[in-house]
């Protein structure tokens, strides 16, 4: 979602390059950080057994 939103704005594509200016940029990039910082843990969760 990050890439899609900057490159957006890089190319001028609405509403993403917007988007990617007010907020939603930095949104996503947490997100992938958190993600990033917690993959162990959603990649035992993903295998747990039901």
């Amino acid at each position: 979602m990050y890439e899609l939103l900057k490159n957006s704005h890089a190319t001028g594509a609405e509403p993403w390059g917007t988007m990617f200016t007010t907020g939603h940029g930095d949104h996503w990039t947490s997100v992938t950080q958190f993600v990033r910082d917690n993959e162990s843990l959603w990649a035992e969760a993903v295998r747990a057994p039901q």
